[in-house]
């Protein structure tokens, strides 16, 4: 199928999927799936290929389910994707200056990856924060 081409490495894999279920995360919402070896939208037509449809998150997926600041002891940390220094993370800024990281994830391969070990961070950790902010 032509898409699998254009969408390679633009979604999240299977593993990666999978280790999401596990760590409780409700997939259905995914943008888009598996289906065999082809990445389709998560519209039904997976199952019009014939074959069973595993969902797969690309990069809106995830960066609109990660909180956009996350309140811990004094400081309101931003979500923050910086290109030109090349790391996601959670900041916090006072004029202009960073005061605080609370966690930051070099974009090695890719920042959708880097987004997915953000997410993960993210569930693994989220009772211990103050507050949440979406």
């Amino acid at each position: 199928m032509e898409i699998q081409g254009k969408l390679k490495g633009q979604v999240l894999d299977r593993e990666q999927m999978e280790n999401l279920k596990k760590l409780g995360v409700d997939t259905s919402d995914a943008s888009m799936c598996w289906a065999g070896k082809d990445i389709v939208p998560n519209d039904g037509s997976a199952l019009d290929l014939g074959c069973d449809a595993v969902p797969a998150y690309n990069f809106d997926d995830l960066y609109h389910k990660l909180p956009s600041s996350i309140e811990l002891g004094l400081y309101n940390h931003s979500l923050i994707i910086n290109k030109g220094e090349g790391y996601v993370g959670y900041k916090a800024w006072h004029k202009d200056i960073i005061i605080n990281s609370l966690m930051e994830f070099s974009i090695t391969d890719s920042v959708l990856d880097s987004l997915y070990r953000l997410y993960c961070w993210f569930l693994w950790n989220k009772d211990s924060f103050e507050k949440v902010r979406w």
